[in-house]
């Protein structure tokens, strides 16, 4: 039995982070950086690639429809990743710019346009003739409205991962791998793994994404685990050429919505869905059918010029934890706990920065409950109070 090892009234805490995704290595990072003493622990192995964040590419942009306080917290998002880079002694990150398509007049793309100007953000609107020219490899009919934002790129999550993971060995942080936690105590800041050992600290933070559910069983009601599916594409030279070049491309209507990451720094062209189905078993095969990956590549390649030239490289489901309206969670749960559910496939791109918050909220400079708004992307939160 591991126990508390931190004086009372110390600064200096013990701390127990469960899931090794993007949130849970990244909260290990800041907490480490901070000085407290930190384990990770994650069920399969430290990168994990069944982990939700674990994927070629993930998307960091200001358009964000409606959602006013998570597009202001985009800002202060990049320069933590910046102080990651940093400490990693690379940066895993290109900006491709990120153009925004659709066929209705009002909806996510107007409403991002809107959004920016009010907030000073550079974002260009195009009509079909532009976007013809400027992009001649999207098929532009039907198309209403579109945008363009150059701030805006690709974070390469499977060489962050890989960093992060041995930076974190590097820093001290002792790391536990392939062994699930069954149970946490909140009130007693205890965990228990499942190969029988008991793991006692100051704080415990369950970042465990979809899996959170199984360890927590009560939070079910308000957290669903869902699936989207993804498919990565080899391309010709000449078009390889193209997309290496190209912006990240988002058509987020509630119908038939969907995205294509371009193939930046020898990365794939990825194609993935929009809406996910939800009530999906996070354990259950990866692979997907070959109705899956039809209708995902029907889906996108109507838009993409030259689309019957992509060679498939691989297709697979990834597993995602959503909460209502889309919005990102952290609660404390008792005296020594924290939850994490940031996974509801726009959280990635905050992981650094709200993990640096949570390291300062520990040592006073915010209350709970103002990190707890932050986190939920109220645009009223300021960075300084709110209520526990």
């Amino acid at each position: 039995m591991s126990r508390a090892l931190t004086r009372p009234g110390s600064d200096r805490r013990r701390i127990t982070v469960v899931g090794a995704g993007i949130f849970g290595m990244s909260l290990a990072w800041a907490l480490s950086r901070a000085g407290h003493i930190v384990t990770l622990v994650d069920k399969g192995p430290i990168p994990n690639p069944d982990n939700s964040s674990f994927d070629e590419h993930r998307l960091i942009r200001f358009a964000y429809g409606p959602e006013l306080g998570y597009m202001r917290l985009v800002r202060p998002a990049f320069k933590a990743w910046d102080q990651l880079w940093s400490d990693l002694g690379t940066s895993h990150y290109c900006e491709t710019g990120a153009l925004g398509i659709s066929t209705a007049a009002e909806g996510w793309v107007s409403t991002s346009v809107r959004m920016a100007a009010e907030e000073g953000i550079a974002c260009e609107t195009l009509n079909s003739l532009q976007l013809a020219k400027r992009f001649p490899y999207i098929d532009t009919k039907g198309i209403v409205t579109a945008m363009y934002q150059q701030e805006a790129g690709l974070l390469f999550a499977d060489r962050i991962a890989v960093d992060m993971a041995r930076d974190l060995r590097r820093r001290g942080v002792v790391l536990i791998e392939n062994c699930a936690v069954d149970g946490v105590d909140p009130i007693s800041g205890r965990a228990d793994l499942r190969d029988g050992r008991t793991l006692e600290a100051d704080l415990i933070v369950l970042a465990a994404g979809v899996w959170l559910n199984g360890i927590l069983p009560a939070y079910g009601n308000q957290l669903i685990s869902c699936r989207r599916t993804v498919a990565l594409f080899d391309l010709p030279a000449d078009l390889s050429q193209i997309w290496s070049q190209a912006p990240m491309v988002m058509d987020l209507q509630h119908v038939g919505s969907y995205f294509v990451v371009p193939s930046a720094r020898g990365t794939h062209l990825k194609i993935g869905t929009g809406g996910p189905v939800a009530h999906s078993d996070p354990d259950s095969p990866r692979e997907l059918d070959a109705s899956e990956i039809t209708a995902l590549i029907e889906t996108a390649g109507r838009r993409l010029v030259g689309a019957e030239r992509f060679t498939l490289a691989g297709a697979r489901a990834c597993y995602q934890m959503y909460a209502p309206d889309n919005v990102l969670l952290a609660e404390p749960l008792g005296d020594r706990a924290w939850t994490f559910s940031c996974c509801s496939g726009h959280g990635y791109k905050f992981a650094p920065h709200f993990a640096l918050v949570f390291a300062a909220m520990l040592s006073g400079s915010l209350t709970a409950g103002a990190f707890t708004r932050m986190v939920a992307g109220d645009p009223e939160w300021n960075g300084v109070s709110g209520d526990d």
